[in-house]
């Protein structure tokens, strides 16, 4: 029941952004597309585990504030993206994680490149003199599920190993020096 009253809840904004009335609660598809199964959000206290095709020996363990700076940045990176989106996103973070190139917790590969640094942050939405409050709750809710998908191991990364992205409405000119991977949702993927 609760995952059809926050279906509906999504649906109902979603129908409010295409000024569209919402489809009547029970329906469990938008416009004819399914929508994704939705996921209680991970409480914070709990330490999560990242594994690739559930293989023990890629497992990535994050602590609950790890976790928080994961759902952190997927609610102002891509909290208006697609799920397939948003967990995206969470992979090229988790990817770093991986890669010895990058910091070695979670918080400091958002953090990198310096708080009131623009154009020297990894993630522009950290140094750019904005709040940094996560005010919309069903866009947080959203952001943690992607989240919890993207450390549960659950869902393949499409964005094929990527270490860097960005939004389709710029063009940075260190796009031109990689290997394009994908592009998902409102994001270009590349290695």
């Amino acid at each position: 029941m609760r995952n059809r009253i926050i279906a509906a809840l999504l649906l109902c904004t979603l129908a409010a952004c295409a000024n569209k009335p919402p489809p009547p609660a029970s329906t469990s598809t938008y416009e004819g597309v399914p929508l994704p199964p939705v996921k209680p959000p991970v409480p914070a206290k709990w330490a999560h585990t990242v594994s690739a095709s559930h293989d023990p020996a890629n497992e990535v363990h994050l602590s609950a504030n790890d976790f928080q700076c994961l759902a952190q940045a997927i609610y102002f990176e891509a909290g208006d993206d697609i799920p397939t989106g948003q967990r995206a996103v969470g992979d090229v973070i988790i990817n770093r994680l991986r890669d010895p190139r990058f910091p070695k917790t979670v918080c400091d590969i958002i953090h990198q490149g310096g708080e009131g640094a623009p154009g020297r942050c990894q993630f522009s939405w950290w140094c750019d003199g904005r709040s940094d409050a996560t005010g919309d709750g069903i866009r947080w809710q959203m952001a943690e599920q992607a989240a919890n998908e993207v450390v549960s191991g659950d869902y393949p990364d499409w964005t094929k190993g990527a270490l860097f992205f960005h939004n389709k409405s710029v063009h940075p000119y260190w796009s031109k020096r990689l290997q394009l991977t994908n592009v998902i949702g409102e994001h270009i993927f590349y290695r």
